[in-house]
């Protein structure tokens, strides 16, 4: 069973390779990047080395596959997608932007189970 993937798709996950790529090469090399506690710091650097090394080719290959058509190409491009999508939700919950300033660590739980209850 082939599927096609629609122009949008395509341009947005090119989207989301290049600010995925820009933000994590400007996290692990510009100096002065993360301005917090150095606990802090240090995670949020695995964390752009995971989305580097992890992220972007998974959902770079997904997507080479899904254009050519087979259903894995399609299931791997969605992982890809989904782990995206949990890695900037967490740096979002992490650092309170996506509740306006900073928050307590119990508000953080209820916002992520909030959200992917939303999904």
């Amino acid at each position: 069973m082939a599927t096609q993937l629609r122009r949008w798709h395509v341009l947005a996950t090119i989207a989301i390779l290049a600010l995925a790529a820009v933000s994590t090469l400007l996290g692990l090399f510009r100096p002065g990047h993360y301005r917090d506690a150095p606990a802090l710091v240090e995670l949020s650097k695995v964390q752009d080395l995971s989305i580097l090394t992890v992220g972007i080719p998974v959902l770079a290959i997904g997507l080479w596959y899904a254009i050519r058509g087979p259903l894995r190409g399609c299931i791997v491009w969605l992982g890809g997608l989904a782990f995206m999508t949990y890695m900037w939700l967490s740096v979002g919950v992490m650092f309170g932007s996506l509740h306006g300033g900073v928050v307590d660590e119990a508000h953080d739980v209820g916002a992520v189970q909030a959200v992917c209850a939303v999904g």
